[in-house]
C-alpha cells in the first residue's frame, strides 16, 4: 500500500506570495505577478489539477490513499480539499488552510474542523507566511491547542535552514505546550546542496530532525527530487539526507509525500514514488520498515477514524 502524504488539488489558482498575487495561466503556467512561471507539464489547456486528476493519478501510479495540503501559493483550496475528499470513498484526507492571526479563520476552523484531518500552515519565505508578514509560530500556541483538543494534525513547511521561517525552536515550544499534538514537517527539512559545504546549515538541519525523537514529530519526504534536481534519477545527494534522517530518527518517523502535481517537470509520479522505495531498499530496510514509510506513519497520523 502507498499513501501519499504531500498532494494538492486545486479546480483554479488565487493565491498570494511574497513576489505578488497568483494566478492560474495556460498549459501548466502560473501568473505570479507579471510573471509565467511553469508549475507543472501541459497537461491540459487550463492551468488546474483537480480532484479527478489526483485520483486518476493516484490509480494509474498505485497509491491507495492521499492528503491534500495547502498553502499561500494555490490560494485557500478549503472547499474544493473539503468536497475531493468526500468524493473519494475515503482514499483522501484534507488539511485545512488557515491564516491564524485571522479570526474569521479561527471561526472557520471551529466550525468545519470535522471535515479535515489537520491544519496545515505554510511559514516559508518563498511561497508562505513569512514572504507576507512578520510569522513567528510561538505566537500562535493557543490555536495550536485547540488543534490539539480537536484529534487533527499540524502540518509545517518551515523552509529551509538559514531563512527565518526555520523555527525549530518555534516548534520544541509548540511540542512543549501541547503534548499530544502530532506534527508533520514537510520536504524532510529541505535539505540542500549547500548544507554538504556549510556546517552551521548542516547542523540546523539535523537539529530539526532530532525533533521526532521525542514521538510527536513525523516529516514527510516531499520535493527531495526538485531539491537535488541537478543529479541525475534518482536524485542520488537527496539519499545522503535520506540516510541521515534514518540514522537519526528511524523510519517510523517519514512519510512519503510527492508535493503532486508539482516536481513532475522533473519527474513523473510513478519515478517520485520509486524515489523513496529506491532509497529505503538502498539503505537495507526490510519490508515492514519501508512499509511504515510508504504508508503506515501517514495512515497513523492523517486516516484517523472520522
Amino acid at each position: 500500500m502507498i499513501i501519499d502524504a504531500h498532494t494538492h488539488v486545486f479546480d483554479r489558482i488565487f493565491g498570494r506570495i511574497g513576489a505578488g498575487v497568483v494566478s492560474s495561466g495556460k498549459y501548466g503556467f502560473a501568473l505570479v505577478g507579471d510573471e509565467q512561471v511553469q508549475i507543472f507539464p501541459p497537461f491540459c489547456q487550463d492551468t488546474k489539477f483537480t480532484g479527478d486528476n489526483l485520483i486518476h493519478s493516484m490509480e494509474t501510479a498505485g497509491v491507495s490513499g492521499a492528503v491534500l495540503l495547502q498553502g499561500c501559493f494555490y490560494g485557500d483550496q478549503n472547499a474544493y480539499s473539503k468536497q475531493t475528499a468526500i468524493n473519494s470513498d475515503g482514499r483522501i484526507r484534507a488539511a485545512m488552510y488557515v491564516e491564524p492571526w485571522n479570526m474569521n479563520s479561527i471561526d472557520y476552523f471551529e466550525e468545519n474542523r470535522s471535515h479535515f484531518c489537520a491544519v496545515k500552515l505554510e511559514c516559508s519565505v518563498q511561497t508562505g507566511f513569512c514572504g507576507l508578514r512578520d510569522f513567528n509560530l510561538e505566537e500562535y500556541i493557543p490555536f495550536f491547542r485547540r488543534v490539539e483538543a480537536s484529534g487533527m494534525a499540524l502540518v509545517l513547511d518551515l523552509g529551509a535552514a538559514g531563512e527565518r521561517s526555520f523555527q525549530t525552536k518555534a516548534v520544541e515550544r509548540i511540542m512543549e505546550f501541547c503534548p499530544d499534538l502530532k506534527i508533520v514537517i514537510c520536504h524532510l527539512g529541505q535539505p540542500r546542496y549547500e548544507y554538504l559545504k556549510s556546517d552551521v546549515l548542516m547542523n540546523e538541519w539535523k537539529r530539526q530532525i532530532l525533533l521526532a525523537r521525542n514521538g510527536q514529530v513525523w516529516f514527510d519526504t516531499a520535493s527531495l527530487n526538485a531539491f537535488f534536481k541537478d543529479d541525475i534519477y534518482p536524485h542520488k545527494t537527496g539519499s545522503l539526507f535520506f540516510n541521515m534522517a534514518l540514522d537519526m530518527i528511524g523510519p517510523s518517523r517519514i512519510m512519503f509525500g510527492s508535493d503532486l502535481p508539482g516536481n513532475t517537470l522533473i519527474d513523473t509520479y510513478v519515478q517520485i514514488i520509486g524515489q523513496i522505495k529506491i532509497f529505503s531498499e538502498e539503505a537495507g530496510l526490510n519490508s515492514q520498515e519501508i512499509e511504515c514509510i510508504m504508508s503506515g506513519n501517514a495512515r497513523t497520523v492523517f486516516f484517523r477514524v472520522q
